[in-house]
Formats: C-alpha cells, structure tokens, sequence
C-alpha cells in the first residue's frame, strides 16, 4: 500500500487516467458490462448524468485507449492487456474502500492547481 492507502498499481492508474469521478463512473459501467454497447444517451441515462457531460467522458476515454468506438458508433470496454488486470483491482477496491479511491481522486486536482499556482509566485533575488 501506498502513503494515500492505495495500491500503487490503482494509485498510478487513477493520476494517470481518471480526472474525475464521473469519468472513473463511466468506466467502471462499461466494465461491469464488457460487451455491451453503449452510446452517450445510454451512459446518460444509467448514469443520470447529462447526454453532453457523458459524451465528453466518453471521448477522453476513448482518446486514453481504455474504451473503443464500434462500426456503430457506440462505447465498448477495451482497455490495453497491461491494464486489464489494474482495472480490475481498482474495480475491486472500490466495492470495498470507495471513500478511499474518491477521495484520492479529489485530492488529485488540488496538487496540480497548487503547482500551477506556486510557477507564477514572486521569487525574492
């Protein structure tokens, strides 16, 4: 385990992939699901979220390479072999420490706001 808890394996997953909850949702729906099909109006729907904000998530995962677009246009679950069996963990851990994966995934964009902000502080010469 890591300092924040988490397997390092999950813990790299999630800084590396998951910039929110909504897009970790999406993709732990299309897991449970492996050969379902979905397009943004259905992950909308079992997510009720909105049709554009699913779209969205679709896309980056799919630009990620975690989901693929079929001849249809829709989502499928397709991650790279390397990363099956890490999904599959963080999959896992979140049935059982959810608080500690959302608020990893919290905490996260904090840090690079805080880098961000620290590169445009007054440096005394």
């Amino acid at each position: 385990m890591t300092t924040s808890s988490l397997p390092i394996d999950s813990a790299n997953f999630l800084t590396t992939y998951i910039v929110s909850m909504g897009h970790l949702e999406v993709l732990f729906m299309l897991h449970s699901q492996p050969s379902q099909e979905f397009d943004a109006d259905a992950v909308s729907r079992e997510l009720r979220s909105n049709v554009t904000s699913a779209s969205s998530k679709l896309q980056q995962l799919h630009a990620q390479n975690l989901i693929r677009i079929t001849n249809d246009d829709k989502y499928i679950y397709s991650p790279p072999p390397t990363l099956v069996k890490v999904i599959d963990d963080l999959h896992d851990l979140y049935q059982i420490r959810p608080v500690a994966i959302v608020s990893f995934i919290y905490e996260k964009p904090v840090d690079k706001l805080k880098g961000f902000a620290d590169a445009f502080k007054l440096k005394k010469d």
